[in-house]
């Protein structure tokens, strides 16, 4: 009787499946180098993708004055000269309460005029009106020059420049017994050059 050599039923379902297939590069099994894969076609794609056109910028519009904008300065500020007294400093003049008694007259935007003479510095300045109260007064510098006195003869030593307010303006003033010169001449320069001619007729 010939034996039977065939395999179990069992055994040959089982050699007749086919195996399961070996993990690929790029599946379920390896999740990280599919992130990686997707990346480097993202890559791709944004490298060969076309720049977006350019979207012209339009120009700003012209901005026009219109009449109403603009009127005589006359009209809508006031100019002040100032003559402070002898021995005031910018920075009192600076001082909101230094236009106390002016309040009733200045109002914003106005603009002061300060000729300042004094033989230690004179000087003008420009002064712009930004805040009036009842008894004081914001301002601000515009515009400063100091007036330096003009250099005089090794003479001057016997002589001197005084200021001497409103009226008598600048006098030269001889110092051994303060005799005066020449009074009301206008600035120092104007003084000191009158001095300089007097002092060349002594020589003479």
């Amino acid at each position: 009787m010939a034996t039977d050599q065939s395999e179990p039923l069992s055994l040959k379902k089982r050699s007749s499946q086919t195996p399961p297939p070996t993990p690929e590069v790029g599946t379920l099994d390896n999740p990280e180098e599919i992130s990686s894969d997707a990346t480097q076609m993202q890559t791709a794609m944004s490298e060969q993708a076309p720049a977006a056109p350019m979207v012209p910028v339009k120009p700003k519009p012209l901005l026009k004055l219109v009449p109403s904008r603009m009127r005589e300065a006359e009209a809508v500020r006031n100019t002040w000269c100032v003559t402070p007294e002898p021995g005031t400093q910018l920075d009192d003049i600076l001082k909101p309460g230094y236009w106390a008694h002016m309040c009733n007259k200045l109002r914003p935007w106005d603009v002061i005029e300060v000729r300042y003479e004094d033989e230690e510095g004179p000087f003008f300045a420009q002064l712009l009106v930004r805040y009036v109260g009842r008894v004081e007064a914001a301002v601000k510098v515009v515009h400063f020059v100091p007036l330096g006195p003009v250099g005089l003869d090794p003479l001057d030593s016997e002589y001197k420049i005084k200021y001497s307010g409103a009226h008598c303006k600048y006098r030269v003033i001889r110092k051994k017994d303060g005799m005066v010169l020449k009074d009301e001449l206008d600035t120092y320069e104007i003084a000191a050059r009158w001095l300089n001619e007097h002092l060349k007729a002594l020589q003479h």
